[in-house]
């Protein structure tokens, strides 16, 4: 993001390298994903908020029409409404076909969004597989996901938790790349896709 320039700047900026008949075509599909921006089209990036920032940032990205879009700690400094606004957003991308990596630390996030994640701690991979057998499961059910942290075997052995996933997310250290059914679709291997992108 150019701070000193407008939002319509930043984004006609990101979108040079598309041929000029098609700029306004992606530019307006820009807008349409983020009303707040086409608000503000004549407004310095640099004043606007953390979260609008963010909009514009991914905004950045999609001026590229790229296949994947990679977005690192999307939550970061923002508020639960406004990150809620950005999910929503993935989700839309992800039903057009555009493929999403992201990598955040705040697994719920993540695994809102995910067919496939991959776990890290301290540097090393510790789950790679489908987001599904980590999300918690809904208050009320009384079901446990397949790899929460409850038994005693994983409380008494360092080793026996690191080797459950549910243990390694409630750890601070934890680090989840996910990615959308669009870009799993691509890859043989989605969590070689996710680590090594």
């Amino acid at each position: 993001m150019l701070g000193r320039l407008s939002v319509d700047e930043n984004l006609r900026v990101a979108g040079a390298l598309l041929p000029a008949a098609e700029v306004a075509g992606v530019l307006g599909h820009v807008y349409a994903l983020f009303p707040e921006l086409a608000q503000r089209k004549g407004q310095q990036a640099g004043t606007m908020s953390g979260g609008q920032q963010q909009m514009l940032a991914i905004g950045h990205a999609l001026m590229c029409r790229p296949r994947y879009v990679v977005i690192d700690e999307m939550s970061l400094g923002l508020a639960p409404l406004i990150v809620q606004r950005l999910v929503g957003t993935l989700r839309q991308l992800m039903a057009e076909g555009v493929g999403i990596l992201l990598v955040e630390q705040f697994t719920e996030i993540a695994l809102s969004v995910a067919t496939q994640a991959v776990v890290m701690r301290r540097g090393r991979v510790a789950f790679a597989g489908p987001a599904a057998e980590l999300r918690m499961p809904s208050p009320g059910t009384g079901s446990s996901p397949p790899h929460a942290l409850a038994s005693s075997a994983s409380r008494s052995s360092p080793s026996a938790a690191a080797a459950q996933p549910g243990s390694v997310l409630r750890r601070r250290s934890a680090l989840v790349l996910s990615i959308s059914a669009s870009s799993a679709g691509r890859c043989r291997r989605p969590g070689v896709c996710a680590e090594t992108w």
